[in-house]
């Protein structure tokens, strides 16, 4: 039985919304019953019933590298994760799933759960970023702690990677004397350091 690997879309004829994925089965595409894997798309299914569902097979190709390589380039021209008429909720790449720009919002359930795993743990699985301005300040002691510990050093950065030498340390190739530039510097610390 030969194996058949194509790119389908699913349309929600009574809302609009639509899904695209990727499959691979040793049926008939035409006559394959799944929709797909998308927990907001089976959650419309179950609501409306699966006759309100409409599924179009796009492509078939004959490996799966190709069938997921044309669903990232559908993914991409629609736009999937952030465009709100389609289920997809992420772009397939090559290897996994991108939520990038994907909000998640927490259900109440949700949140009372992780805090009950969290309760007892040991801190290094805590949260770290609780404190009032969003931000756990490092105290005085430990910014002396680190200061001290920078003494006979200077920074150096390739304008991606910063890096601390000591002054008696060769300095790799591509590396320029100093800190990043501002804004790089920002985007790669991120929100929860205390370098503010």
């Amino acid at each position: 039985m030969s194996i058949y690997h194509y790119t389908y879309k699913v349309i929600n004829n009574i809302t609009q919304h639509q899904y695209i994925g990727v499959r691979s089965c040793d049926c008939i595409p035409k006559n394959d019953d799944y929709m797909g894997s998308s927990k907001y798309l089976l959650e419309d299914i179950s609501n409306y019933g699966k006759d309100s569902f409409t599924k179009e097979i796009i492509s078939i190709h004959p490996t799966r590298e190709l069938a997921v390589k044309h669903e990232i380039e559908l993914h991409n021209r629609y736009d999937v994760a952030r465009n709100s008429n389609f289920y997809n909720r992420s772009k397939q790449t090559s290897t996994k799933f991108d939520t990038t720009g994907v909000t998640w919002v927490l259900s109440e359930k949700t949140k009372k759960k992780m805090s009950a795993w969290q309760k007892g743990k040991p801190k290094k699985y805590q949260v770290w970023n609780k404190g009032i301005s969003g931000v756990i300040k490092a105290s005085k002691e430990t910014r002396m702690k680190m200061s001290e510990s920078r003494i006979g050093k200077k920074w150096y950065h390739n304008y991606r990677k910063e890096i601390l030498l000591s002054i008696d340390e060769e300095v790799p190739n591509g590396y320029s004397r100093g800190r990043l530039p501002g804004q790089k510097r920002k985007k790669r610390v991120g929100k929860n350091s205390f370098y503010k």
